[in-house]
């Protein structure tokens, strides 16, 4: 992002120069530290727009690359435990069962996905300044860690934008209805199972 009036830029933006598509004052404009973001601020002036939001794209796949660690991406492996002389009864291998052993742990995490309200894109991360929008059900149901209404098991009634890893593309303004067509598959999805929780099973 930089500035209109070519007061600053953040951390990912070129020099500010005139004549180009973003109308800027130019002459050049000091690198801030931060990443652009409309909801943070800089001297009293926004870091950032809606367009221009690189704090939501980095919190959006946070999960994701947290993945590409075995431990998770929380700063430490547990250690591995000392190999035993001879098997243990959990070595051995164990017939297959007729249904799931465990249902899958419960969570009460955000929604990590885009969402619309009222023609205004945005995440659980916005919410959390604008606490007026938690008295909405459906964003209680999008983001139950931000308005603590973890213990409401149900489906939003918002439209929201997933990556559809089968598809290998973008999808828009879609809901629960059509990831309940195939839960299986869809679930699966990143940041699905924290938006669909009732049709996921995960709350």
């Amino acid at each position: 992002y930089r500035d209109p009036e070519a007061r600053f830029r953040t951390i990912l933006a070129y020099k500010c120069r005139s004549g180009q598509c973003d109308n800027n004052l130019g002459g050049g404009c000091p690198r801030i530290q931060r990443f652009s973001n409309p909801t943070s601020d800089f001297q009293g002036l926004p870091v950032g727009t809606v367009l221009e939001d690189n704090a939501r794209k980095i919190n959006k796949v946070r999960s994701r690359v947290a993945q590409y660690y075995p431990h998770g991406g929380t700063g430490a492996a547990a250690a591995a435990a000392e190999p035993t002389s001879s098997p243990t009864s959990s070595s051995l291998p164990q017939p297959p069962t007729s249904s799931p052993s465990s249902k899958p742990l419960s969570s009460c995490s955000d929604s990590p996905l885009d969402f619309f309200y009222h023609e205004q894109r945005l995440n659980c991360a916005s919410i959390g300044s604008q606490q007026n929008l938690c008295s909405d059900p459906d964003v209680q149901a999008i983001c139950p860690g931000t308005c603590r209404t973890c213990s409401n098991c149900v489906d939003p009634g918002l439209k929201f934008e997933f990556y559809h890893e089968v598809k290998e593309k973008t999808m828009n303004n879609k809901g629960c209805d059509m990831i309940a067509n195939y839960p299986e598959m869809r679930c699966t999805f990143y940041g699905i199972s924290n938006t669909c929780r009732a049709t996921c099973g995960s709350c």
